[in-house]
């Protein structure tokens, strides 16, 4: 998934070496990826609500 964010360009990937152990990829949104956030953020919720609605009355059957 994150791989697939990136290569839209909604995310940035930087690798940095550790210490110990292996090294580590870490993610950052772009400006692009803050503004699809600020236009589908509403369309989240609302989804997110109807699944919780949904569930309190005894979810799918």
């Amino acid at each position: 998934m994150l791989n697939r964010l990136e290569e839209t360009g909604l995310v940035s990937a930087e690798f940095r070496a550790a210490d110990r152990g292996p090294g580590r990829r870490y993610y950052h949104l772009t400006d692009e990826g803050r503004a699809t956030l600020a236009e589908q953020g509403g369309l989240w919720l609302a989804f997110d609500t109807s699944v919780r609605n949904m569930l309190a009355q005894g979810g799918i059957r």
